[in-house]
């Protein structure tokens, strides 16, 4: 996605929310269950809806994990225990509040001390959000998170306290470790015989539309940034067997596939709603 096309949709959200935007005003939201460290009072401002899912900006920098508020275990999906966070300008207890991400229940909300952003929740799974996260071990546990795209559509990050109870940080190692994924761009498909090894030549089955190609990749095991995958092409993802096509790829080949660039960050993604 080009960022023009970012700045566009940013620009779309932040029209959208300002209709609405002296309502919320006038309902300021309630007192935050854990108070920022800074003693300097800070008006915080709700951000508009973002795009929260990665297939609309392909570009996005999703970092090298997120961070959230642990979901409810026992909770329908997005709810969580009702908590904040607080967002510093700086890796420091003492810098300035920036903003916050709390939970009242219902999916993770953003206030910011900036007005007129637009929330950097990315969605990670069914109705839960996240902040990502581009950048650890500052200072020991602080965490450069995006929270926020200003009006044209440039990322707004600030630091959370990885040591923070309120907070769980996740690697995208660890959360990409198990499911179905397909890549974020069509240009990146490569498939190897073996991680650093020889290219293995696969064709995949023709998309339709936007969807260069209709395949699913399954993962089997991870080695550093590589990931050892079944691929099903055309996808069997979702599909009843009964009807599904022949298969273009023989069914049960494997290949390695990067799942990570060189900073740490996918180059493949996943249907965060499932089906």
């Amino acid at each position: 996605m080009h960022s023009s096309l970012r700045s566009r949709l940013v620009s779309l959200a932040v029209a959208l929310w300002a209709v609405s935007a002296c309502e919320v005003e006038e309902s300021a939201p309630a007192e935050a269950p854990r108070s920022a460290p800074s003693a300097t009072v800070v008006t915080l401002h709700p951000t508009a809806p973002g795009p929260r899912h990665r297939e609309v900006l392909p570009d996005w920098d999703i970092g090298v994990g997120f961070v959230r508020i642990p979901p409810a275990p026992d909770g329908p999906p997005g709810t969580a225990a009702a908590d904040t966070f607080p967002i510093l300008a700086e890796p420091r207890t003492d810098a300035p509040l920036v903003a916050r991400a709390f939970h009242r229940e219902w999916q993770l909300e953003i206030e910011a001390a900036r007005p007129g952003l637009v929330s950097g929740a990315l969605e990670v799974g069914y109705e839960e959000t996240a902040l990502p996260v581009l950048e650890t071990g500052v200072g020991g546990p602080w965490l450069r998170v995006s929270y926020a795209f200003d009006s044209a559509g440039t990322t707004v990050t600030g630091w959370v306290d990885g040591t923070d109870s309120a907070v769980e940080t996740v690697s995208w190692t660890s959360w990409l470790a198990n499911g179905a994924f397909f890549f974020v761009e069509a240009d990146s498909i490569g498939f190897y015989e073996e991680p650093e090894g020889p290219i293995l030549t696969l064709a995949l089955e023709p998309g339709q539309g936007t969807q260069r190609f209709d395949y699913t990749l399954y993962d089997i095991r991870t080695q550093g940034a590589w990931m050892q995958v079944r691929i099903a092409s055309p996808s069997d993802y979702c599909v009843d067997d009964a009807t599904s096509d022949a298969s273009v790829v023989a069914a049960g080949t494997t290949a390695w596939i990067r799942f990570l660039d060189e900073e740490g960050r996918p180059r493949i993604w996943y249907h965060t709603r499932g089906c």
